[in-house]
């Protein structure tokens, strides 16, 4: 009896524990630039202008991406994407989407997974998505996925700062 009191009682502080130590998205509140590319699927994949960028806002209490593509003319175009929604990153819905070869040295998804604090992604145009992934390290990372002939493939990995 005693045995299993102690037990329930830490299972119950290491739940509480992991539920408070997950970070809000808000809390990333603030626009970003793109700093590198970690990974990309293909050579157009790669392809950024220096001045795109993301955003996050707090927005009636929740968390909402947005991706700022600067265009002709330098003109800003801001397309809102979605909500953030917590979730963990796995190999499924994760390592196996990278299908490409063009990886950052010394970086793997494996590692990016295993050194990933919070995940937060948001889903748009029929299945695609993003992928909000702070690290360990306080590093931000956006990876985008996308569908192509029905099957999803993480299209690039970008570490941002604000």
């Amino acid at each position: 009896m005693k045995k299993s009191l102690i037990f329930m009682l830490v299972l119950v502080l290491c739940v509480g524990t992991l539920c408070s130590c997950g970070a809000d998205a808000a809390e990333l509140a603030g626009a970003y630039g793109i700093e590198e590319n970690i990974y990309y699927a293909t050579l157009v994949d790669k392809a950024y202008n220096p001045d795109d960028g993301y955003a996050i806002e707090k927005k009636d209490g929740k968390a909402v991406f947005s991706v700022t593509h600067v265009a002709i003319y330098r003109q800003a175009i801001n397309e809102e994407i979605g909500e953030l929604k917590s979730f963990s990153l796995s190999n499924s819905n994760f390592d196996k989407l990278t299908i490409g070869e063009a990886w950052q040295e010394g970086t793997s998804a494996a590692g990016i997974r295993k050194a990933n604090k919070a995940a937060w992604k948001t889903e748009y145009k029929s299945g695609e998505a993003f992928y909000v992934l702070l690290q360990d390290d306080g590093s931000v990372l956006v990876a985008a996925i996308k569908t192509k002939e029905g099957a999803k493939y993480c299209a690039y990995i970008r570490k941002i700062a604000k």
